[in-house]
């Protein structure tokens, strides 16, 4: 095949003649090819100049109304870098956890230390590293080139007037945050985003272009041709997002919750509200099970009469507990009682150190006692669930 026959499939990057009627790699329709343009008119008009990739994500296409992708071998392993700071990021993570915490893995001692603050300056740190990783990639530079000091500000300049000497000048007070605005200018403008945008609102701008799915000046510079290349690309931006959100907004819910009991007089410690959870939870559980008939008493059950009782020695093993490693074992009960009316269900747990009386399932006037709570000697129609 010509060299100028070649194009490549717009969804999976396989190589084909530009005359083939569609990608004999996933099918996908080339809507260039003369027979196929009246096919066009099936796809919905907002992503008609649009390209996509095997995630299902749509790309805008350049003035050209053409998207070109290029191999390159310039921007190194894509892989590498996502794993360098992606676990780079979850280790620094661990690491500030072990040493702040020293084994006290209570939640109110977690939310009162300095951990959620650390967790967050971190999250800001390695998100903003892999961003500039990514926006390098992008442009066909090498990422690792993102981590030098001062000879990443060339590069940078590179990326935004082809030329390196300017970076230098970023350096200088005050000329250098003006010149700065103007590459972030002049960078978003390649991607075809708003470069004015992108300039005043740097902090977002930045992740978007990092992160997003517009070109450089049209061009994707992949490692691979043929693999679904920006597809897995995307995947990996999307983990690397959800973990960035998932300890960004922790920490900053726990600082958030922390200044709130520092200065609210009726709030309840984190591990108030984890006991809540347990006895929802286990209320609905119960609910759920028996209406699944899926239990024995030991004696006569009637769904219009009767008081009968669950009795659980750990009520964690029941529900669906992502802390049950942190805490003590959790004894209780749910007692069900049936009238003509309908059921309704009671519940009370307790450790240790704190407990819930029993009161109504649907915790309408559910308390927690920060003692341990006695839990009554029960007798009458005690039933099991079937394993």
């Amino acid at each position: 095949m010509e060299e100028n026959d070649k194009i490549y499939c717009p969804k999976c990057g396989a190589e084909m003649s530009k005359e083939a009627r569609y990608c004999m790699a996933c099918g996908t329709l080339n809507y260039e090819h003369e027979a196929n343009k009246n096919m066009r008119k099936f796809v919905p008009k907002n992503l008609r100049n649009t390209y996509q990739i095997g995630s299902g994500q749509f790309m805008v296409r350049n003035s050209q109304n053409q998207v070109s992708q290029s191999l390159s071998t310039r921007t190194g392993n894509k892989t590498l870098a996502f794993c360098l700071s992606y676990f780079l990021y979850l280790a620094s993570l661990a690491i500030a956890f072990l040493v702040i915490m020293k084994g006290n893995y209570e939640f109110d001692a977690i939310v009162s230390s300095k951990f959620p603050l650390v967790a967050l300056v971190l999250s800001i740190l390695f998100f903003y590293l892999y961003a500039f990783e990514l926006l390098f990639m992008k442009c066909n530079k090498e990422w690792w080139k993102a981590l030098i000091p001062i000879y990443h500000l060339l590069e940078f300049s590179d990326i935004a007037f082809h030329k390196r000497w300017p970076g230098i000048l970023l350096l200088v007070p005050i000329l250098g945050q003006i010149l700065f605005l103007v590459m972030l200018y002049q960078v978003g403008s390649k991607f075809n985003y708003s470069g004015l945008l992108i300039s005043l609102f740097f902090p977002i701008g930045i992740p978007v272009v990092a992160f997003g799915v517009q070109p450089y000046e049209g061009y994707f510079f992949l490692g691979r041709l043929g693999e679904k290349e920006l597809e897995r690309e995307y995947r990996l931006k999307k983990i690397f997002l959800y973990t960035f959100f998932l300890f960004f907004f922790s920490g900053l819910g726990c600082m958030a919750y922390s200044f709130f009991l520092e200065n609210g007089e009726k709030a309840l410690s984190a591990k108030n509200y984890y006991y809540l959870y347990v006895a929802k939870q286990l209320s609905l559980k119960v609910e759920k099970e028996m209406k699944k008939e899926n239990f024995t008493c030991n004696e006569a059950y009637s769904e219009t009469k009767g008081t009968y009782y669950f009795i659980f020695d750990d009520v964690r093993t029941m529900i669906l507990d992502p802390f049950s490693s942190l805490t003590d074992p959790i004894e209780g009960y749910v007692k069900v009682e049936n009238t003509s009316h309908g059921s309704t269900y009671f519940v009370s747990i307790r450790d240790n150190n704190f407990g819930i009386p029993e009161t109504d399932g649907k915790l309408l006037s559910l308390k927690v006692v920060e003692e341990k709570v006695t839990l009554p000697v029960l007798s009458g129609n005690l039933c099991t669930f079937s394993s």
